[in-house]
């Protein structure tokens, strides 16, 4: 009971189209976690860039201006970064929440199936 393997002999091909048939109903939830993603990523950047400008512009310059603009952006930044962060979380979780509790009378089998293999992969990891 093994999975068809692709060209390249490897069956992910074949995993990957079939877990994602599970999330194609819930297309908005999964896509909004990616937007999450995209903007919180740069966020560390820009928390960089921002306490060089504090270090460089206030600290040492003495520059009252860029005290006041670097502190509204930490908080802007970090504001924002806090709901696309929320953002992600929530919708991804509850993506795979209703994946699992939606589709569960449809996908039994298969949740028995992985309960059975998560519960024997902690079995297997316990005993080492």
């Amino acid at each position: 009971m093994t999975a068809p393997k692709d060209k390249s002999g490897h069956k992910s091909l074949h995993m990957l189209k079939r877990c994602l048939a599970y999330f194609m109903r819930y297309k908005a939830r999964v896509g909004l976690p990616i937007v999450g993603m995209i903007v919180v990523a740069p966020c560390a950047a820009a928390s960089a860039w921002l306490v060089q400008k504090t270090v460089d512009d206030v600290l040492i310059n003495k520059d009252i201006v860029a005290l006041k603009f670097v502190t509204i952006g930490i908080v802007v930044l970090m504001t924002g970064k806090g709901i696309f962060r929320f953002m992600q979380n929530y919708y991804r979780n509850t993506a795979g929440r209703l994946a699992v509790i939606v589709d569960q009378g449809k996908h039994a089998k298969l949740l028995q199936r992985c309960e059975i293999h998560r519960t024997l992969y902690e079995m297997q990891f316990g005993a080492d």
